[in-house]
Protein backbone atom coordinates (compact mmCIF):
# COMPACT_ATOMS: atom_id res chain seq x y z
CA UNK A 1 0.00 0.00 0.00
CA UNK A 2 1.33 3.36 -0.91
CA UNK A 3 0.73 6.58 0.95
CA UNK A 4 -0.56 9.57 -0.92
CA UNK A 5 0.87 11.79 1.76
CA UNK A 6 3.04 11.28 4.79
CA UNK A 7 4.57 13.43 7.48
CA UNK A 8 7.29 12.75 9.99
CA UNK A 9 7.34 14.33 13.43
CA UNK A 10 10.37 15.28 15.49
CA UNK A 11 11.86 13.04 18.15
CA UNK A 12 9.04 11.92 20.48
CA UNK A 13 11.32 11.35 23.47
CA UNK A 14 10.26 14.65 25.08
CA UNK A 15 6.73 13.40 25.81
CA UNK A 16 5.68 14.12 29.36
CA UNK A 17 2.30 12.58 30.23
CA UNK A 18 0.51 9.27 29.84
CA UNK A 19 -1.96 10.80 27.38
CA UNK A 20 0.69 12.63 25.35
CA UNK A 21 1.29 11.37 21.86
CA UNK A 22 2.97 12.58 18.75
CA UNK A 23 2.02 11.67 15.20
CA UNK A 24 5.09 10.06 13.66
CA UNK A 25 3.60 9.49 10.20
CA UNK A 26 0.22 9.52 8.51
CA UNK A 27 -1.32 9.32 5.10
CA UNK A 28 -3.93 7.85 2.83
CA UNK A 29 -3.20 4.55 1.11
CA UNK A 30 -4.19 3.49 -2.41
CA UNK A 31 -7.54 2.18 -1.12
CA UNK A 32 -8.48 5.55 0.37
CA UNK A 33 -7.88 4.42 3.94
CA UNK A 34 -6.38 6.94 6.38
CA UNK A 35 -3.57 5.60 8.56
CA UNK A 36 -1.67 7.20 11.39
CA UNK A 37 1.30 6.04 13.46
CA UNK A 38 1.76 7.59 16.90
CA UNK A 39 4.49 7.58 19.49
CA UNK A 40 3.15 7.79 23.04
CA UNK A 41 4.70 7.80 26.49
CA UNK A 42 3.55 4.17 26.68
CA UNK A 43 5.07 3.15 23.31
CA UNK A 44 4.06 3.12 19.64
CA UNK A 45 0.50 2.81 18.37
CA UNK A 46 -1.35 3.17 15.10
CA UNK A 47 -4.81 3.34 13.63
CA UNK A 48 -6.62 3.00 10.35
CA UNK A 49 -9.84 4.86 9.53
CA UNK A 50 -11.05 3.00 6.49
CA UNK A 51 -13.10 4.24 3.55
CA UNK A 52 -15.78 1.65 4.36
CA UNK A 53 -16.36 3.22 7.80
CA UNK A 54 -14.40 0.64 9.76
CA UNK A 55 -11.68 1.54 12.26
CA UNK A 56 -8.69 -0.46 13.49
CA UNK A 57 -6.46 0.58 16.37
CA UNK A 58 -3.34 -1.03 17.84
CA UNK A 59 -2.40 0.24 21.30
CA UNK A 60 1.01 0.51 22.98
CA UNK A 61 0.17 -2.30 25.42
CA UNK A 62 -0.44 -4.73 22.54
CA UNK A 63 -4.23 -4.60 22.70
CA UNK A 64 -6.23 -4.03 19.53
CA UNK A 65 -9.67 -2.72 18.61
CA UNK A 66 -11.63 -3.19 15.39
CA UNK A 67 -15.05 -1.68 14.67
CA UNK A 68 -16.67 -2.37 11.30
CA UNK A 69 -18.90 0.72 11.58
CA UNK A 70 -22.01 -1.44 11.23
CA UNK A 71 -22.52 -2.80 14.74
CA UNK A 72 -19.65 -5.26 15.14
CA UNK A 73 -16.54 -4.66 17.20
CA UNK A 74 -13.70 -6.91 18.32
CA UNK A 75 -11.32 -6.06 21.13
CA UNK A 76 -8.28 -8.12 22.03
CA UNK A 77 -6.64 -7.29 25.35
CA UNK A 78 -2.88 -7.24 25.82
CA UNK A 79 -3.09 -10.73 27.36
CA UNK A 80 -5.13 -12.14 24.47
CA UNK A 81 -8.70 -12.01 25.80
CA UNK A 82 -11.09 -11.46 22.88
CA UNK A 83 -14.32 -9.52 23.35
CA UNK A 84 -16.89 -9.37 20.54
CA UNK A 85 -19.66 -6.77 20.71
CA UNK A 86 -22.72 -6.67 18.47
CA UNK A 87 -24.98 -3.62 18.61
Amino acid sequence: MSAASATNASNPSNLTGVEDFRVVANGINALGNHWCRHETTQGPSFHYSNADGSVYRSNPDGSTHFDNGRGFSRDVSADGVVTITLT
